[in-house]
């Protein structure tokens, strides 16, 4: 695992532990959102085709395109979802 994907994974576990709504969280890289682990998983059954889950040595990841973002957050979001958008260096 790359230390930006250990990185991330490690915020999103230690941001979860503190946050009782336990949002997907999406991180931005360049033109993609990124989401991991169980995020991805559950991004992967809402969007379908459309979240593409990835399984690596160390972890599971889904991937969308930037220019989706309006179209695949109100879909997260009404399946009753909340969305934390990471948009920082990691």
């Amino acid at each position: 695992m790359n230390t930006t994907v250990a990185k991330r994974i490690s915020f999103q576990n230690d941001y979860k532990a503190k946050h009782s709504d336990n949002p997907i969280m999406l991180f931005r890289d360049m033109d993609f959102y990124f989401t991991y682990n169980e995020d991805a998983e559950t991004v992967g059954q809402i969007l379908g085709v459309n979240g593409k889950v990835a399984h690596a040595e160390d972890f599971t990841y889904a991937a969308f395109s930037a220019n989706r973002l309006d179209q695949y957050l109100p879909v997260i979001i009404r399946k009753g979802h909340h969305v934390a958008i990471c948009d920082g260096n990691f």
